[in-house]
């Protein structure tokens, strides 16, 4: 059964009459801007592809760029450029540099080689600055690793920020290869390379445009208690997500949490630096040094599509739909938009018992039904076969 494009969902899996609807759209991406969209299958799990689109209600809109950073055309090779994203006022640039590895002196001091010349460099975290180093773990062994589980990630052995990068160091004497995405403003040093591992929050930011783990900060914070155990939160003033801007005190606030303890940021998946106030229609995008041909690709934000709610064949008000979440791939020429809204039903409904409920969405004129949850249709199914 493949994924719709587009998904009613209730709330209250029990009882209850407040519904979400999730819809996603792919628009063509040319030289000359969008051009017509089709609908696409929403994602729903992490497996295949990190990202999800049915999430509860996100505070702001996720822009993350699948894809890479490449050269511009010169005549010449280079070992270093600029790639960027801007979406209105908001820039988010990241310096791009060759392989470099790192060799140590016998002092123990960091060398970090010249850069190759460079072409092309993905833009996911794995290139970014992070990663692990087997010097948290001292006294465990290898073969124990496995059964640390969720305590291993959280462990010193992974740089809290991006635990899949590169360069994270805290102690000297491992050859290592140096990130190829790096922060213009705070690009690492041959001083800056040795960090402490309590003192994670002054190494530089990673500076990536793809998705971020629930296991990485600032998600690991912003989760329940128990899913941050082993993670301290420092000080507001000492982070630089606080300092530009990108976070804020009150995203931690208890007041910002659910019953489980959840902030309702946690849901968030950009780069704090991509998790931008709700998008409207004709915000303008331009993109630098992310097309192989296209050295700068600019768009706007099209207009969402047009959607009713009916429950019992009577139309239902709902919320404006806003744009949670913004796929960019420059060089398969699409981009994804993912849309949400909620309402409130006029009577209630329980999900978890009812198999058929009169609850329908048209999205640009294609009727999409409620579906109930899988185990709800396999007791119908069920209990069909048993009667008939």
């Amino acid at each position: 059964m493949s994924t719709p494009s587009a998904l009613i969902r209730a709330v209250d899996s029990v009882l209850g009459n407040r519904i979400q609807l999730f819809i996603r759209r792919r628009w063509t991406l040319s030289p000359e801007g969008l051009r017509h969209s089709t609908p696409c299958s929403l994602q729903t799990s992490t497996v295949e592809k990190c990202g999800v689109d049915i999430s509860p209600r996100r505070l702001r809109t996720d822009v993350t760029v699948t894809g890479c950073a490449h050269a511009p055309q010169t005549r010449g090779s280079t070992t270093r450029f600029r790639c960027a994203l801007e979406a209105g006022p908001v820039v988010y640039d990241a310096l791009v540099v060759g392989r470099r590895q790192v060799r140590w002196s016998a002092r123990g001091n960091a060398i970090i080689d010249t850069p190759s010349p460079v072409e092309s460099v993905s833009l996911d975290a794995h290139f970014a600055y992070g990663g692990f180093d087997p010097h948290g773990l001292a006294g465990v062994s290898a073969d124990h690793w496995d059964e640390l589980g969720w305590n291993l990630v959280l462990s010193p052995a992974f740089y809290p920020r991006n635990v899949r990068g590169l360069g994270y160091t805290i102690a000297s004497g491992r050859d290592i290869e140096m990130p190829q995405l790096e922060d213009p403003e705070n690009p690492l040093t041959n001083e800056s390379l040795l960090v402490d591992p309590h003192a994670w929050r002054r190494a530089p930011m990673p500076r990536h445009f793809g998705p971020v783990l629930p296991c990485e900060f600032p998600r690991t914070l912003l989760a329940c208690q128990e899913a941050a155990r082993g993670v301290t939160r420092p000080p507001d003033d000492e982070l630089a997500e606080v300092q530009r801007g990108w976070l804020g005190g009150e995203d931690f606030a208890r007041e910002a949490m659910d019953v489980f303890g959840v902030s309702s940021r946690y849901f968030q998946e950009a780069p704090p630096g991509l998790q931008l106030p709700f998008l409207a229609p004709g915000t303008p995008f331009e993109l630098e040094n992310m097309h192989r041909e296209h050295a700068r690709l600019r768009f706007e934000v099209p207009p969402p599509p047009h959607v009713e709610l009916h429950f019992r064949q009577s139309a239902v008000e709902h919320s404006s739909l806003v744009l949670h979440r913004m796929v960019i791939s420059p060089d398969e020429g699409e981009v994804d938009f993912t849309y949400f809204c909620e309402a409130d039903l006029p009577h209630h409904i329980a999900p978890g018992i009812q198999p058929d409920i009169p609850l329908h969405a048209v999205v640009e004129g294609e009727r999409v039904p409620y579906l109930p949850p899988p185990e709800v249709v396999k007791a119908r199914d069920r209990l069909r076969s048993i009667t008939s």
